[in-house]
């Protein structure tokens, strides 16, 4: 497949410019929403413990973490704000929660971008397929990034 994945022609250009404009004021804005549903989802498991609503409120505030993902990904491509240092504190912080260190994920992830889908040098598909149930729990306990 040859096209150009940066090229677009459905939109103007000077539209595009000001969609990825970055901006400190925006990307804490949308850091404290964020933030903000942690805290009211974290407060409803703590409310929920003992009852039958605690597996909801747990299964929607492990939605709202896993979503960390988003700011932690586009904060170690330093996109979510203007200022670089902001960029690597929400990429900690968000690294931290996830247990997903994020000079780790830095590198890990622009190795895959310089080698995407090359099955020998793309590191989203180095790893084999996960052998059985104590490989896997070990896989999703986060534990090996942090060896």
């Amino acid at each position: 497949m040859e096209e150009d994945v940066y090229r677009n022609d459905k939109i103007d250009k000077q539209a595009l410019k000001a969609l990825t404009r970055r901006s400190d004021a925006r990307g804490l804005v949308q850091a404290a929403g964020h933030l903000g549903l942690l805290t009211v989802t974290g407060g409803l498991v703590l409310l929920a413990a003992g009852t039958l609503a605690y597996a909801a409120a747990a299964l929607v505030h492990g939605i709202v973490l896993v979503f960390l993902f988003a700011p932690l990904h586009e904060a170690i491509h330093r996109t979510a704000f203007a200022s670089r240092r902001l960029n690597d504190a929400v990429a900690t912080a968000c690294g931290f929660l996830l247990l997903l260190p994020a000079g780790y994920f830095r590198a890990f992830h622009f190795e895959h971008h310089r080698f995407t889908q090359d099955p020998l040098r793309d590191p989203e598909l180095a790893a084999p397929p996960i052998a059985g149930s104590p490989a896997y729990l070990i896989h999703v306990s986060g534990l090996p990034y942090w060896r």
